[in-house]
């Protein structure tokens, strides 16, 4: 899948869960080291992303508030979903 897809896919999986998205160009003198994150705005939850920041870092921003909310015990497509590490098998 390729990045704009699953940008894509998790920003409607927010929006189902009843996350708001909004993409708004940020101010660089102000704006620091952050690319977005949640808030509340007229008490709704939004995730604000800086339209200007690199696709990777919304998706890592998105993926994030969404795990923290819970969302990923909904439903997570698997190409969506964080590969889990590998046990070792034991030979005993």
């Amino acid at each position: 899948m390729e990045p704009i897809q699953v940008l894509a896919r998790l920003v409607e999986l927010a929006e189902r869960t009843g996350i708001r998205v909004r993409f708004d160009r940020f101010d660089p003198r102000t704006r620091g080291s952050q690319s977005g994150g949640l808030c509340v705005v007229r008490g709704c939850p939004t995730v604000v992303l800086d339209a200007s920041a690199s696709l990777v870092d919304k998706i890592a921003i998105l993926a994030e508030v969404l795990a923290r909310r819970g969302v990923r015990a909904l439903y997570v497509p698997r190409a969506l979903a964080r590969p889990r590490p590998r046990r070792a098998r034991s030979t005993s």
